[in-house]
């Protein structure tokens, strides 16, 4: 039955808000040993936004630990979507412009590579000079950095080095969360 309910959605409800047979059956997908199937679930779910949100909060307490479990997987994706830092374009690393300034108090960073590839992590340094973090950040994998300082640049990249994308810290606690991006034409 668990299975037949993750297969199917159904369409959305009025207004265009979605059902709770569509949101349990998205949270089911969310524990899919597939990581497309995974990926495409929170797509939908994010894209329903404060509906599935609200409804989320319903089923906190559901008798099933292991859908209680997702559920609150998916609610703290929420928290740390309204977390997530502003992506910049890495393009403005042409005229060498972006380094990191000193002197920020210290900040908590996460690391979220929500794309299908490995990705790296570099630290812009105030001489412009990059410094890799660590090693490759694998698809679907978090990292956490304890101790960043705000004014802090960061650059990530594909695992070949091409540049997918630069945040600037400016709070405390914030995500870095990597998407795929359609290339601007």
């Amino acid at each position: 039955m668990l299975l037949a309910l993750a297969c199917t959605l159904a369409p959305l409800g009025a207004a265009g808000i979605p059902t709770q047979l569509q949101v349990k059956a998205l949270v089911l997908k969310l524990g899919d040993e597939r990581y497309s199937v995974r990926q495409q679930a929170v797509k939908e779910l994010q894209e329903m936004g404060k509906p599935v949100e609200n409804m989320l909060r319903k089923m906190e307490k559901h008798a099933d630990r292991e859908v209680r479990a997702r559920v609150e997987s998916v609610l703290k994706y929420f928290v740390d979507m309204r977390r997530e830092l502003k992506w910049i374009d890495p393009k403005i690393l042409d005229n060498g412009q972006c380094r990191s300034t000193i002197g920020g108090r210290a900040v908590k960073l996460t690391f979220r590579n929500m794309t299908k590839k490995p990705v790296r992590i570099f630290w812009i340094q105030s001489n412009g000079n990059r410094k890799m973090w660590r090693g490759l950040l694998q698809p679907g994998a978090s990292d956490v950095c304890e101790r960043s300082y705000m004014g802090h640049v960061w650059l990530v990249t594909d695992a070949a080095k091409k540049p997918l994308g630069v945040y600037r810290i400016d709070k405390n606690d914030w995500v870095i969360a990597v998407r795929e991006r359609e290339a601007k034409k």
